[in-house]
């Protein structure tokens, strides 16, 4: 994947309308940072994510969180809110933000008044705009003037959208079809939502449901329009989009353009329509302020790129010439939809036939794509697990995990190597525990795992001292230094299967740091030249030669915040030369296949390619496939590398 800007979008959730933000930006060589506090989330598994970063809901803002991370930026990076939350966030804190980070919203003030349902009510009359008639209940003494002018049916909702979920998970939404009932329904829901709005009921199903999805710059000029109609919601007739359509209409072009134009907005937006079966017309029924909608990626897909087109108007770059495609792609959340169809077909309104029409080709799941298939993977991994999972327990293969009935430990349980008498599971029961502990893809790694190394060397007998840099400081470490390093190793000595920090100084291993000139702890770059390697015990046998003084490998780090300013090419100058002091004659490095920047890294530093290492696990034991000069063996890992620690390489 070829990126082609860069400065990043940072796409505050990974969520369904998260996953088409970044499909949007990653197809066009955005780098797309994800936000996210879900491993189930279907954007986490796609390949336009470059990065993730996690976020509890429980503990600091996405704002904090942005202000945090702003200093890792040499420019502003683009936000994309996903939520309505999100939106008020970012308005009421924006001058926090600002110079920081780029989106285009509107002032605070226009943000909250048009996301309240008396704002915008007050907004659609004051432009003349169609829409249902609409009454506001601010306390129960209301609510028999309202009942007694309302047009039936109606229905009770809160009047901002965030409010909407209950403590139950259940829409506040309820339908009212004389004044008695809706008295009642506003009784029974005024504990949680005493601002409620009464709205009257537009009739018709969920495909007379109809929207429009607009980016504006910042003159209030719409830059992309994309029009579609719902096929189903989910729950049905006052839920989110469970599949949805392009449609061509002037008219929902129109008037959302009067809208938007008239409020003087500016940003991503869009606006949600229900066309009356009494008279044909179309009215409002609520907008989408400052951020995409659910649905978004239906204009993506069908070759409007609303999110790409915001990012370019954003940074100054060229958007492309929207054309919409002339073979029209449904958007269909395929769960939400089937459950939609079946409510449906319990009511005897549609037939099994009628539902396979309604999403006949050409169609597009929410989560899938030809390019990005992990998020559809993933998405349908735990509905696979509870499948198998019964159809293993009928066939009887398999018996409880967990006879007894307690709860099953923390600590992962290791695989046996066959079957334990006594015992109602044996292997296929104890695997199975695994597996329902730690998933699938855990319980696969633990029986067949590899990790590819590319093996690079180089002679450094004659290499001359690196020129000094005004904004870092290199230096060999001594013993005053092993606190620092310590510190900065973060346990991972342990995990890696090596001696201390102060036990390796002691037995000849060179560690070089690069700090900040004016101060010695702010650390930008760590090296360690390692005489007693675990990988050469690999590559050279067991017999003494693996540990010639004349022969090191070399392990980096470079901190997060202090990558891409060539910390890593001039800290490698400056560890040849400290290991050629040292007497050492050749330096080996094992480098990740997966890690592309150091493998060119070290091809353009002269460094030959001498073979590649597969350390993995093979049936519960460690094993190495080691390739050198066309030659091929395997190796057992000595015993006290069979643990799950082994050796691995940051580089």
């Amino acid at each position: 994947m070829t990126m082609r800007h860069r400065t990043p979008a940072i796409v505050l959730s990974m969520c369904v309308n998260g996953l088409g933000v970044a499909r949007s930006l990653g197809r066009h060589g955005v780098p797309v940072i994800g936000v996210t506090h879900r491993r189930d989330d279907p954007g986490v598994h796609s390949r336009y994510v470059c990065r993730l970063w996690r976020h509890e809901p429980a503990g600091a803002s996405l704002v904090d969180l942005m202000l945090e991370k702003r200093r890792y930026f040499d420019a502003p990076p683009v936000l994309f809110p996903t939520s309505d939350e999100m939106v008020r966030d970012l308005a009421a804190r924006w001058d926090q933000l600002a110079g920081g980070f780029l989106v285009r919203l509107p002032d605070r003030a226009l943000v909250e008044e048009t996301m309240s349902k008396r704002g915008f009510a007050a907004w659609v009359e004051r432009l003349g705009l169609p829409a249902p008639k609409t009454a506001f209940v601010d306390d129960p003494g209301q609510i028999r003037h309202v009942a007694r002018d309302m047009t039936y049916p109606c229905v009770v909702k809160p009047e901002f959208q965030s409010a909407r979920p209950t403590s139950g998970g259940s829409l506040k939404v309820v339908r009212a079809e004389n004044p008695e009932e809706l008295i009642q329904a506003y009784l029974a829901l005024s504990d949680e939502i005493p601002r409620a709005v009464v709205q009257e009921w537009i009739p018709g199903g969920d495909g007379e449901v109809f929207f429009c999805l607009q980016y504006y710059d910042d003159k209030s000029l719409p830059l992309a329009s994309f029009c579609g109609r719902k096929i189903r919601q989910w729950p049905p007739h006052v839920g989110s989009t469970a599949s949805c359509e392009p449609v061509v209409s002037l008219d929902l072009v129109r008037l959302t353009t009067a809208f938007f134009s008239g409020i003087g907005f500016k940003g991503l937006c869009s606006m949600e329509y229900k066309r009356d079966p009494r008279d044909g017309r179309l009215r409002m029924i609520e907008p989408t302020i400052g951020r995409t909608d659910f649905q978004s990626a239906v204009a993506d897909i069908n070759g409007v790129p609303i999110p790409y087109i915001a990012y370019c108007d954003l940074v100054g770059a060229t958007a492309p010439k929207v054309q919409e495609r002339r073979r029209r792609i449904k958007w269909v959340r395929l769960a939400s939809d089937w459950a939609s169809a079946k409510h449906y077909r319990g009511r005897k309104e549609i037939s099994l036939l009628h539902y396979l029409r309604s999403i006949r080709p050409p169609m597009r799941p929410a989560t899938w794509s030809p390019e990005d298939p992990m998020p559809l993977i993933a998405d349908m991994r735990p509905r696979l697990r509870r499948k198998v999972r019964g159809a293993l327990r009928r066939l009887g293969l398999v018996g409880s995990p967990n006879p007894t009935g307690d709860a099953v430990p923390h600590t992962a349980p290791s695989l046996p190597t066959g079957s334990t008498a006594g015992t109602t599971t044996g292997f296929i029961g104890k695997t199975w525990a695994y597996y329902r502990q730690y998933g699938l893809r855990s319980l696969v790694h633990r029986i067949h795992r590899r990790r590819r190394f590319v093996i690079y060397t180089k002679c450094i007998a004659a290499v001359e001292r690196p020129k000094e840099y005004p904004d870092v400081e290199f230096r060999v470490a001594g013993p005053d230094d092993v606190p620092l390093l310590s510190a900065l190793d973060g346990g991972s000595e342990e995990v890696l299967g090596l001696p201390s920090s102060e036990e390796r100084l002691a037995s000849g291993d060179l560690a070089l740091i690069g700090a900040v000139p004016d101060d010695c702890n702010e650390v930008m770059y760590v090296s360690w030249v390692c005489r007693n390697d675990p990988l050469f015990r690999l590559l050279f046998g067991d017999g003494a030669d693996w540990n010639r003084a004349d022969r090191c490998s070399r392990r980096m780090w470079v901190p997060e915040r202090y990558r891409r300013q060539g910390l890593a090419r001039r800290g490698l100058a400056f560890a040849e030369w400290a290991a050629a002091q040292a007497g050492v004659c050749r330096l080996w490095a094992f480098i990740l296949r997966s890690n592309r920047p150091s493998v060119a890294l070290h091809r353009g530093l002269g460094y030959e390619e001498y073979g590649t290492l597969r350390v993995g696990r093979c049936l519960g034991k460690r094993v190495a496939e080691l390739r050198c000069r066309g030659k091929r063996r395997w190796h057992a890992l000595p015993r006290h590398q069979q643990g799950e620690g082994g050796a691995s390489v940051v580089a």
